[in-house]
């Protein structure tokens, strides 16, 4: 009850916050398509995350954290890219980002500034599927996990000086420090094509 609660509330928000949107109107999806696209979602979701993961995994044994800032920085679009097919759009966003290629449009605005409230109210985080402008577009919270500290978290007691330096080098006007393990750091968002 409180899910469909959330949902149609999220749907009022977009509704009258997108009037001058370049998402265009939000409608509504049934309980099935919504299940659709949100099982598709997961599972590309799941390989994306699967293929970054590894190979960050595989820079920061090689390189360490300041090698793997600059693979990331390199490397990440590429990565994500190669399992966008069909015109799929898939992009990780954040309120706080440290690329201003990932800061969030309004509608990403929107659906993040909802996964927020809820966060903060200790309620919990699921998928989000609505369609806008002839496209379905997937949302999935992110949640920082132990390893993201190194670059995520706290100066000084989670990220060390010279990872600090490496961050500010590449990403001068960064915003994505000073989260805890378990925090909501951002979201995924796939755009999938209605068909």
């Amino acid at each position: 009850m409180i899910r469909v609660i959330s949902i149609i509330l999220l749907y009022t928000v977009i509704l009258f916050s997108c009037q001058d949107s370049d998402k265009g109107n939000v409608n509504p999806l049934s309980a099935t398509v919504q299940k659709q696209y949100s099982d598709k979602g997961d599972s590309i979701v799941k390989l994306t995350f699967d293929t970054l993961r590894s190979a960050l995994q595989q820079s920061l044994t090689e390189k360490g954290v300041e090698g793997a800032i600059e693979y990331c920085s390199i490397n990440a679009y590429a990565i994500t890219a190669l399992h966008a097919k069909e015109e799929l759009m898939i992009r990780r966003t954040a309120e706080k980002y440290r690329n201003p290629v990932n800061a969030p449009d309004s509608l990403e605005k929107l659906v993040f500034a909802r996964y927020a409230s809820l966060f903060e109210k200790k309620q919990p985080l699921e998928n989000t599927v609505l369609e806008s402008s002839g496209n379905i577009h997937y949302f999935k919270p992110i949640i920082l996990q132990t390893m993201c500290k190194n670059c995520h978290g706290k100066s000084g007691s989670d990220i060390q000086p010279g990872v600090i330096e490496a961050i500010k080098k590449r990403y001068p006007a960064d915003q994505a420090t000073g989260f805890s393990e378990g925090d909501l750091r951002g979201m995924w968002h796939i755009r999938f094509p209605r068909k």
